[in-house]
């Protein structure tokens, strides 16, 4: 026992090395009762264990479902009230690549450029701006009509007036603000809309079939659509 099973058998080897072979035979085989009754003990402390641990799994899982539920919930809430910060994030990336896509057409029209064509680019770039502003100023006007936040000099506007306790009268006139200012906002509109009409209409260019205004045109539109990410970005 003590080549075979040292990790064992080391307290049998210590009990029996100086006694002769009765008494360790007497002293091996008490170890073994002992050993054999030790084994259904723990048998059962081990079948005890585990039936406290599938009864605490049990009553762990019955409790885990209402807070994953909760946490469900608690998920689905934020990600409805940071879907602003999601897009922010999303339209940075988007302009960021826009502005590299821009630049790098900017620099192949730079070499290709005749000094006609780039004099056309200069005198196009402040009317860009422009149309850039006022095409910012339609989207912010869509965006108030279809949120119902109309700007300061139409929401000062309120026909509300205590001269009645009559509810029907008040009914009335919350009716008549709410439609002055649906008219007002929809002239509001299509102002905006005829400006950035017009300005879009002024810098309209005629391009001819040259190397040089093909690559002006892919840089404008690619200008063109920095601006409409920059306006969409200022309405979040």
């Amino acid at each position: 026992m003590g080549t075979d099973d040292k990790h064992w058998a080391k307290e049998v080897i210590k009990g029996t090395k100086n006694r002769d072979d009765i008494i360790n035979s007497r002293f091996v085989k008490k170890k073994i009762n002992r050993f054999m009754t030790n084994i259904p003990q723990a048998s059962a402390n081990i079948s005890n264990l585990q039936i406290r641990l599938t009864t605490y799994w049990t009553q762990t899982i019955t409790k885990w479902k209402p807070a994953e539920r909760l946490e469900k919930f608690i998920l689905k809430y934020i990600q409805h009230c940071t879907q602003h910060v999601k897009r922010m994030a999303e339209n940075k990336i988007l302009l960021a690549r826009a502005e590299m896509a821009e630049y790098t057409a900017l620099e192949r029209f730079r070499q290709i450029a005749s000094p006609t064509q780039w004099n056309s680019h200069l005198f196009l770039k402040p009317k860009m701006k422009q149309w850039s502003t006022k095409n910012k100023n339609y989207l912010v006007a869509i965006k108030r009509v279809e949120y119902d936040l109309p700007p300061k000099f139409i929401s000062n506007i309120d026909f509300t007036r205590k001269i009645d306790e009559s509810q029907t009268l008040y009914n009335q006139m919350r009716q008549l603000t709410k439609d002055y200012r649906t008219q007002a906002m929809s002239l509001y509109l299509q102002s905006t809309t005829h400006f950035a009409k017009e300005e879009n209409n002024a810098i309209i260019i005629d391009a001819e079939d040259d190397a040089g205004y093909i690559e002006f045109e892919r840089y404008n539109e690619l200008r063109e659509k920095r601006y409409n990410l920059e306006a969409e970005q200022a309405l979040y």
